[in-house]
């Protein structure tokens, strides 16, 4: 009796760790500190579960162009600070065939296409540069990327394209073509 009781239990046990591996978990919420790079973006990442293979991921932080100072400077490297915030939707393609394979979904660690609305603010603060007041820009980018999330690192890589895009500016009403395609590689902080 004794036995069958045992028996019974390490089936249980190992029944239950089963269900609650953590390479097959999503959270509902997480939540990252993220910086990116050859863009330069530093953000704060909340995504939120919609269901099993879908996300809302919202982000704000800030973004920093680097350049030179401008004509006849003295070779000063000059930069602009923006604030940039956006609302991206992901639908992630291959979970479940990760998912079958064994291999990790934890907190959505699989490749993804995203319609992402944003915008960017005129610049808040410059380096070496006047102050541009008028390069704001919200737009729409559709993404295709992958990432992967462990208990307390997060890294990704995407690239996105524009089609819809415009100023901010009553001056202007186009933006510039590097606004237009992006590709970034991101690390960051689980929270």
């Amino acid at each position: 009796m004794k036995n069958l009781l045992f028996f019974s239990l390490l089936i249980m046990g190992k029944f239950c760790t089963a269900q609650s591996d953590p390479k097959n978990t999503i959270n509902e919420n997480n939540y990252r500190v993220v910086l990116s790079l050859p863009l330069p973006t530093l953000n704060f990442q909340y995504e939120r579960k919609i269901n099993e293979q879908m996300s809302a991921l919202a982000k704000t932080g800030l973004t920093f162009s680097i350049g030179s100072a401008g004509f006849g400077s003295s070779g000063e490297i000059g930069s602009q600070v923006r604030s940039l915030s956006s609302l991206e939707y992901r639908y992630y393609y291959n979970i479940k065939r990760r998912q079958r394979l064994g291999k990790s979904i934890r907190n959505f660690s699989a490749w993804y296409i995203g319609v992402e609305p944003y915008l960017a603010s005129s610049s808040i603060a410059s380096i070496n540069q006047e102050r541009r007041i008028n390069n704001g820009s919200a737009g729409v980018f559709l993404n295709l990327g992958v990432q992967k999330s462990s208990k307390n690192l997060y890294g990704a890589f995407y690239i996105g394209l524009a089609p819809f895009t415009t100023t901010l500016s009553a001056y202007t009403k186009t933006t510039s073509s590097f606004e237009m395609v992006w590709l970034n590689f991101s690390l960051g902080i689980v929270l």
